[in-house]
């Protein structure tokens, strides 16, 4: 069993809108980055099991970290999607390992970078692995963008990773055909 008291009410209210099927709103997260305000809500979505929330807040983290990934709030989250995730858990994981590499070059001049690097479990070695491509599959690959759909008869919302959204032309929940990318 787990207790929800724990957690800031913002992150639980995300987690009750995924319930019906609408998106948390990043532009208002009380005193805590966007980065940071979706690794927390990725990790209470692992806590509960909300896949559909995880998927979420990857993606929007996708996004988020590729535009801010030279700032302070990417090195926060990072270390925050590195600390509240399981070692298992490549969610966030190779997202902050696919922006670093990216970035590799301009990020190896920054102290508070290096800082991270020391002071986070796995980081160090997952970045090594990726350099050396000794991971399973590159991090920059697994790192699937989906696309959103809607029922316009049942109002239920759903995410298919996209290249295989063209083969799921009805709604999974009732059937009908009246689905609406969004």
């Amino acid at each position: 069993m787990f207790d929800i008291k724990d957690e800031h009410p913002r992150i639980v209210e995300a987690m009750i809108r995924s319930f019906y099927g609408l998106h948390y709103d990043i532009n208002q997260p009380p005193q805590m980055c966007p980065l940071l305000f979706n690794v927390k809500v990725y990790a209470i979505a692992d806590k509960f099991e909300v896949e559909y929330l995880k998927i979420q807040a990857k993606l929007t983290f996708v996004t988020l970290a590729q535009d801010h990934w030279n700032s302070d709030e990417f090195l926060t989250a990072a270390f925050e999607a590195y600390t509240t995730t399981p070692k298992s858990d490549r969610g966030l994981r190779d997202v902050v390992v696919a922006v670093c590499q990216k970035h590799r070059k301009e990020l190896r001049e920054n102290k508070a970078f290096e800082k991270l690097v020391e002071e986070t479990p796995g980081l160090a070695t997952d970045i090594v692995l990726l350099s050396h491509r000794w991971l399973p599959q590159s991090a920059s690959t697994r790192v699937r963008l989906v696309q959103s759909f809607s029922c316009l008869s049942c109002f239920a919302k759903w995410q298919i990773q996209v290249g295989l959204a063209e083969y799921f032309t009805t709604c999974p929940f009732c059937q009908d055909d009246k689905v609406g990318a969004f």
